[in-house]
């Protein structure tokens, strides 16, 4: 009977472990850079609060350089929605709706794949893991 190979060991994960990155901040940018990777398109359109609209373009530049240099393409074409705002974040005065308390959403051009980086889309998934 052959033996089976055991896999290698996860060594990014044992890395980042020894490292204690997962400990530090992010950098400004550092986020969208990593939605980036996952969405491997060459067109992205990005939504932000509106009061976040200076913060979001000032890191967009580096955000796609970061990007072409890790996945070694050329760098995307990241238009930001300025148009079409990410809802406010909730205030006690504010009547029951829709609200967003912060992020980011990445989405194709086409709008088929949707990344949300916001606090609403992480607590759901906190959420609904404890829920299981």
């Amino acid at each position: 009977m052959p033996r089976r190979r055991r896999s290698p060991p996860n060594t990014s994960r044992e890395n980042r472990s020894r490292s204690g990155s997962r400990l530090r901040p992010r950098t400004q940018g550092e986020a969208e850079v990593e939605r980036l990777l996952r969405l491997k398109e060459p067109s992205v359109l990005l939504r932000w609060h509106k009061e976040d609209l200076h913060m979001a373009e000032s890191v967009l530049h580096s955000a796609k350089e970061q990007y072409a240099q890790k996945a070694n393409v050329h760098p995307p074409d990241i238009i930001g929605d300025n148009h079409k705002f990410l809802p406010p974040a909730p205030s006690h005065q504010d009547a029951p709706g829709t609200f967003c308390a912060g992020g980011v959403v990445l989405a194709s051009r086409v709008g088929k794949i949707v990344c949300e980086n916001t606090l609403d889309a992480c607590l759901d998934v906190v959420f609904r893991k404890e829920d299981s």
